[in-house]
C-alpha cells in the first residue's frame, strides 16, 4: 500500500480508474455484511465484471484493511471462515490484492507504450542551425562549476559535441550523444545508473521528465546504434531525437547540486 501510495504514476493510474469506474465502497461494504447469518465463512462479496471497477473496489477494501476500518482478520473469518493467519494473508492476496496487482500492471504496460512510441513532445524541437538543442547558459553554468569530487570535462565536451551535431543535422549522433550523457551523470546523483536518477531523485516533475527522456530516449539511441543493415531506411529527424527541454532539467539539477 506504500508503494501504491508513493508512486506518482500509479497515483495518477488509480484517481483516473476512480473516475472512470466509480464505485460506493461503502455500500458494497453493507451488502456484504448482510450477507450469511453468524456461520464462520459464511458471508459473500460481489465481484464486478470490469476489471478496472473491480479492481478500484479492492483498493479501497485493501485501504480500509490499512487504516483499521476494516479488520483484515475478521473479513477472512467471515468471507473465507479461515483462522490460520497465515491461510488468511494467501487467500487475500489470491483472491483481493492479485486483481489491483494485475490491473496496475496492466495500465503501467500501456503508459511505458505510450511514453516508448512517442517520439514527438509538445514543444517544437529547436530551431536548427540557429537554436543550440543545449542552452550555451547551461554549458557556461557548468564551466564555471569547481568541483572537488567531479571533472566536468567530459560532461561539458559531450554538451558542446551535441550542439555540433545538432547544428549539422546529425541526429543519429544526437541521440547516441543524449544517452551517453546520462550514462556519464549518475554519480552526481550517487546512483550507479540513470534509471535509478529517474526513479528516486527529485519531485514528481523532475521524475516525470527524466522517465521521459530514459524511456523514449533509451529506445531511440538503442535504435540507431545497433540496427544492422536492412533493405529499406529510415533515417531520424530532428523531432525524433528531441529531448532538448528535459535534457535541460537535467543539466539544472546538477548545476543545483555542485553549486
Amino acid at each position: 500500500m506504500a508503494f501504491l501510495n508513493e508512486n506518482p504514476y500509479l497515483a495518477d493510474i488509480l484517481k483516473r480508474e476512480e473516475q472512470n469506474n466509480p464505485v460506493n465502497f461503502n455500500d458494497w461494504w453493507e451488502e456484504f455484511q448482510a450477507t450469511g447469518g453468524s456461520f464462520v465463512g459464511s458471508k459473500r462479496y460481489s465481484i464486478p465484471s470490469d476489471s478496472g471497477t473491480k479492481a478500484n473496489l479492492f483498493y479501497h477494501l485493501l485501504r480500509a484493511f490499512e487504516v483499521g476500518t476494516v479488520n483484515l482478520v475478521q473479513f477472512c473469518v467471515d468471507a473465507y471462515g479461515l483462522s490460520n493467519y497465515q491461510e488468511m494473508t494467501d487467500t487475500v492476496n489470491r483472491e483481493i490484492v492479485s486483481h489491483v496487482v494485475e490491473e496496475m500492471e496492466s495500465k503501467l504496460i500501456e503508459l511505458q507504450d505510450t511514453a516508448s512510441k512517442a517520439v514527438v513532445v509538445a514543444d517544437e524541437p529547436p530551431e536548427i542551425g540557429r537554436v543550440a538543442y543545449v542552452s550555451p547558459q547551461r554549458i557556461a553554468e557548468l564551466k564555471a562549476l569547481v568541483s572537488e569530487e567531479f571533472d566536468l570535462a567530459r560532461l561539458v565536451r559531450l554538451l558542446e559535441e551535441l550542439n555540433l551535431s545538432y547544428g549539422n543535422s546529425c541526429f543519429m549522433s544526437c541521440a547516441m550523444l543524449v544517452r551517453a550523457i546520462t550514462d556519464h551523470i549518475p554519480p552526481i546523483f550517487e546512483k550507479t545508473s540513470f534509471k535509478e536518477v529517474a526513479s528516486s531523485h527529485g519531485g514528481r516533475s523532475f521524475k516525470e521528465s527524466m522517465e521521459y527522456l530514459d524511456r523514449g530516449l533509451r529506445k531511440i539511441a538503442d535504435s540507431q546504434l545497433h540496427s544492422q543493415i536492412r533493405h529499406k531506411e529510415s533515417l531520424p529527424t530532428a523531432q525524433q531525437v528531441h529531448f532538448s527541454p528535459m535534457l535541460d532539467v537535467l543539466l539544472g539539477e546538477i548545476i543545483v547540486l555542485l553549486t
